[in-house]
């Protein structure tokens, strides 16, 4: 029987850049909205649609290095370099993207007071950097493995 949990994966990681691409365009426009119901602030406008399309472009970098572990794992590769590479640059992509939410929230505690959003921010940094945990985790995991398998010529 055909395992089918490669293929489900594969579909959600696509749905994912989808729902991401499409969630750029309507923050795109969102932002001119904004601007306009809100004068004040339109000088955040730029900036902050720039810091949060850094974050949405590194969130989908780690979604296609995923989509290439995945095909390692579809190949039996599991116990190799390259799945090895490809969690550490997903950890990679998503430690960039925990700056730009830094700095999203730097920069609205500084022309904000006291922005509700912040909080969401945190949450998402905390998410973020558990996620690049797990995946650093997954590749020590691996590489141990694969260090192993070498030393004591072993087939895995």
């Amino acid at each position: 029987m055909k395992n089918y949990r490669p293929l489900i994966i594969k579909i959600s990681l696509i749905i994912c850049i989808l729902a991401i691409l499409l969630l750029s365009y309507v923050l795109h426009e969102f932002s001119f909205q904004l601007a306009e119901e809100y004068p004040e602030l339109s000088y955040m406008r730029l900036p902050m649609f720039i810091l949060c399309m850094g974050v949405s472009l590194s969130t989908i970098i780690a979604i296609i290095f995923a989509f290439f572990a995945l095909l390692n794992y579809e190949k039996n590769q599991i116990f190799t370099i390259k799945l090895y590479k490809n969690l550490k640059n997903i950890s990679k992509s998503l430690y960039i993207a925990i700056i730009f939410e830094i700095l999203i929230h730097i920069y609205s505690h500084i022309n904000v007071p006291y922005p509700i959003t912040n909080f969401f921010v945190k949450i998402v940094i905390l998410f973020y950097f558990i996620l690049s945990q797990i995946f650093l985790l997954i590749a020590d995991i691996i590489y141990k493995g694969e260090k192993i398998k070498k030393d004591w010529d072993l087939t895995i």
